[in-house]
Formats: structure tokens, sequence, C-alpha cells
């Protein structure tokens, strides 16, 4: 009998890891409206960086995103109007991510602070704040499984909370 070993052998999917030749840092292929691709890993300066997992929720005003791990060291966010980019290192691990955002955000507004459990982004949304419910993060697909929304503190559009609640003290 026959077998083909490489039939055998578990996928990325299975063992947890990305698929292979893809990559974060603007070598992927451009991203829609010209914003940078992150998907699967990275090698900047010869060191492969994972992708960090992002958790994000908003408010009528804000687009709060979490990357919520221990001991996470040399944090680097960088906001522009189109993208998020967030490069940290893990238990000795770099990660990094580039997210093309759904929409525009106004960077002299928008900051974000890190601890060594988590990194907390506050995006601004621009104007007109009525027409920008976001419904997702992102439009790119390769970033689904890094990127998902934060199902505890979730509102929808038509919910009283999501017009009065207020996130002023970050």
């Amino acid at each position: 009998m026959n077998v083909d070993a490489a039939a055998l052998a578990p996928t990325h999917e299975a063992r947890g890891e990305d698929t292979p030749g893809t990559t974060i840092a603007g070598t992927a292929a451009p991203a829609p409206n010209g914003a940078r691709s992150a998907v699967g890993t990275a090698k900047a300066d010869g060191i492969t960086a994972r992708p960090a997992p992002l958790i994000w929720h908003q408010t009528r005003h804000k687009v709060l995103v979490n990357c919520v791990l221990d001991s996470l060291r040399d944090v680097d966010v960088d906001i522009d109007e189109t993208c998020l980019a967030l490069s940290a290192t893990h238990h000795g691990q770099r990660l990094a991510i580039d997210v093309p955002l759904r929409h525009e955000v106004d960077v002299g507004a928008s900051h974000w602070f890190a601890s060594d459990r988590e990194v907390v982004i506050v995006l601004a949304k621009k104007a007109p704040l009525d027409a920008t419910y976001w419904m997702s993060l992102t439009e790119e697909p390769a970033l689904k499984k890094w990127v998902r929304p934060d199902l505890i503190n979730w509102l929808e559009e038509d919910d009283v909370k999501y017009a009065s609640r207020s996130f002023k003290s970050m």
C-alpha cells in the first residue's frame, strides 16, 4: 500500500502556523486604498515576526483596539489615517501586524498606551461622526484570524449605550 507522506503531515493551520510565503510590512500584495497589508509572518532584519492578535470595539466617537498578551516589551504603534501598525516582543518572540483600516481616523486625536499585559489603542473617528459605524476594523480577509471583535464590550449602532458611552478618560 502506497501512502503519500505529505498527505499525512499536519497542515500549517493545524499546527498553528501561518501559511508559508505570506508576509507583513508591505511585502505582500498591496491592500485596498494603498494601505499596507499584513498577512502571515514577516522577516525584518532577519527576524521572523508573528502577527499580533487584536480585539476591537467602538463607541460613537472612537474605536478601541487591544492586544492582550502578558510580558509585552518593545511596543511600537504607528497610526496613520488609513492604517494601524503594531509591533512588540512577547516572551522573546517578535510580533507585528499592519491593519489597513476600513475608515479613516483622526491621527491627531488618536493615541495609545501599553503595559506589560496589554496595548490599548484609541482611534478617533473622523467626521461625520453619525455616519461612521464600523462594521469591521478592516476589509482585509486574511486578517480575520488575527483581528476579532471584542464581544464583551461590543455595542450595536442602535444600542442606547453606543451613543452615550464615553471614553474621554483614555
